[in-house]
Parts: structure tokens; C-alpha cells; sequence
């Protein structure tokens, strides 16, 4: 199953069992053991890729929401400032997110 999610990161048509038992050091002919076509192997990869996903959106909407209205502000203040000043604005970021300001 983890072969078959990682194989996944290429697309649906990358989910060949073929690879999916060379991945994981079996011969072939042992994925018709588990899966009975390419298409339960996928259809067992995909539950396990949208958990994935909606654990990712989940933790980029969270990181959004704090990080987010900052980077904006971030955009606006570095622009046309030299190296220093962009050195400067990102010790003055640190500082505050170390204090969980």
C-alpha cells in the first residue's frame, strides 16, 4: 500500500502493481494476492492519498491563518529595502516569534 501511495506522487497512471512489488522487493505475480487489477490498488491507494491531503490543506490552512495577514505585511515592508534592511526586518521576526508574539 505504501508503494502504491508513493507511486501515486506521479499521478494515477504511474499506480502500476508491477512496481508497486519491485518497490517493495516481491515478485510480480504477488500483488494479484492482495489486488485483483490495477484498479483495487488504486482504489485502495486513494483513501489513504486524501487522508494525506486533507491532513496537508489542514496544516497550510492553519499555518495561513497565522502566518498569513504577516506575510503580507512582510511584502510591503521589504520592498526597496537593501540586504541590511531585509536582514534587519527578519531578526526583528525572529525575535518576535521566539516570544510568540
Amino acid at each position: 500500500m505504501g508503494a502504491g501511495v508513493e507511486l501515486a506522487r506521479g499521478g494515477a497512471d504511474a499506480v502500476v502493481q508491477r512496481e508497486a512489488t519491485r518497490r517493495v522487493g516481491m515478485a510480480p505475480s504477488a500483488a494479484y494476492r492482495h489486488f485483483a487489477d490495477r484498479r483495487e490498488l488504486l482504489d485502495a491507494v486513494c483513501p489513504a492519498i486524501q487522508a494525506k491531503q486533507a491532513v496537508a490543506m489542514k496544516e497550510g490552512l492553519a499555518w495561513s491563518a497565522v502566518h498569513g495577514p504577516a506575510m503580507l505585511l512582510i511584502d510591503g515592508t521589504l520592498r526597496g529595502k537593501d540586504g541590511a534592511g531585509v536582514y534587519d526586518v527578519g531578526q526583528r521576526l525572529i525575535y518576535m516569534a521566539e516570544r510568540g508574539l
